[in-house]
């Protein structure tokens, strides 16, 4: 029960997420893959469920809905880490992208080696 909390924290997760956010963008932009489905690739080296794939997209309308409305927290969401985030992508996709990897991150099947 702590360890999502402990991983949800750490500066290092949420700027893992951050990272894993534009490379999802930059490699479903330039292979024409589903976004959503490139993410769930990266994170745990598999093809998405069309379930998942619900879950993750409701998640991001949700997010991006919400950081349309808040630039405030989508920046301090982004502002995680040592590295500086990409200016040139659209402020409340990029942290919704970055909530929906920080869900990806937190699976168990990510966190834990079976």
């Amino acid at each position: 029960p702590r360890q999502p909390r402990l991983l949800g924290n750490a500066p290092q997760f949420g700027e893992a997420a951050r990272h894993v956010a534009q490379r999802r963008g930059a490699e479903s932009q330039a292979t024409g893959t589903d976004p959503a489905a490139r993410g769930v690739e990266l994170v745990t080296g598999r093809v998405a469920t069309a379930g998942e794939l619900n879950v993750i997209r409701d998640h991001f309308t949700a997010e991006r809905e919400r950081f349309s409305h808040d630039e405030a927290a989508a920046r301090e969401l982004l502002d995680v880490g040592d590295s500086v985030p990409d200016a040139n992508l659209p402020l409340a996709d990029y942290a919704a992208w970055t909530s929906v990897a920080r869900l990806l991150l937190n699976l168990d099947e990510f966190v834990t080696k079976e």
